[in-house]
């Protein structure tokens, strides 16, 4: 016995294994089951769920014992699902899209909503579409994943405490590819004199005159809007600000793509854009056609 373990300590196949028996002796799941737990994988993938390790192992349990094999018997150990994973081509993978809706869907959704568009500005004689984008920015991104030691068993990434801080930025493309003058909110503390607070909000978006000296100067620099409230969030008020800014000036008429959030469709908003002649279209802001973020993104 003591010579076969010092032929297996030499070969880097043999040497890290905990247990030194002769290859096919493990109990497993016939091919058949394994079949049926793939297609349980598959299944789920295609629902948009996610399959955990520990989601794989309870549920080869549970063919197991359809088999007619006891826990005992058949454990569903690491290193069979190792070995299931490699035999089906899986692996374990961060995500890399999330949302409520499939790839498949969000593209019917698109298509539909392009046909929309293009009967709505054939009506209106509209020659050029707008697309705003709401979008949060946080202040800091800790990755999901690190480089780190196999043997550690915490993995410790340095926060600055900000990762749910955050902002709100509204920005707006044009069909011809133009992109135009973002708009930021920010979360300030709101004077407790009410006609301090009504000159702030007329004046210095919201800021106090400290503040505003600061915020005036970064608006110059970066060529942003930047309006602060109490919550950060985008409102009704703002939706009013942000239309008269873009769109006052414009004698045409336009079509805004305008996603279904609750500060863009307040009876009011309503009102003002169909003074300044433009018309709003609905969509859906899991699928909305996203121009004016893709534009933003490829300035940096």
């Amino acid at each position: 016995m003591s010579a076969k373990v010092e032929r297996a300590c030499i070969s880097s196949k043999t040497s890290s294994m905990k247990k030194l028996r002769p290859m096919g002796t493990a109990t497993v799941l016939s091919r058949a089951k394994e079949l049926q737990l793939v297609e349980w994988v598959n299944e789920y993938r295609r629902l948009g769920a996610p399959d955990s390790a520990l989601m794989l192992h309870f549920k080869a349990l549970d063919f197991a014992e359809q088999a007619g094999l006891s826990r005992q018997t058949f454990t569903a150990s690491w290193a069979w699902r190792k070995c299931f994973i490699k035999r089906h081509r899986l692996s374990f993978r961060a995500r890399t899209r999330q949302g409520q809706k499939s790839p498949k869907d969000s593209a019917k959704a698109v298509e539909e909503l392009n046909k929309t568009m293009k009967e709505t500005m054939h009506k209106l004689d509209i020659q050029e579409a707008y697309n705003a984008d709401q979008t949060p920015i946080f202040f800091e991104y800790v990755p999901k994943q690190t480089l780190n030691a196999r043997e550690a068993r915490t993995v410790w990434v340095r926060s600055g405490g900000k990762d749910k801080a955050r902002m709100t930025c509204m920005l707006l493309g044009s069909s011809y590819g133009s992109k135009f003058t973002p708009f930021f909110v920010i979360k300030t503390r709101k004077s407790t004199v009410k006609k301090r607070t009504e000159e702030n909000l007329r004046l210095r978006h919201g800021f106090g005159k400290t503040l505003w000296k600061e915020i005036k100067v970064l608006q110059e620099l970066h060529g942003a809007q930047i309006y602060g409230n109490s919550t950060g969030w985008w409102t009704s008020d703002l939706s009013i600000k942000w239309l008269d800014y873009h769109f006052k000036h414009r004698p045409e008429a336009t079509l805004l793509l305008w996603d279904e959030l609750s500060g863009h469709w307040t009876p009011e908003v309503k009102v003002h854009a169909a003074q300044l002649r433009v018309h709003l279209l609905e969509c859906l802001a899991a699928t909305q056609v996203s121009v004016s973020r893709q534009m933003w993104r490829r300035s940096f």
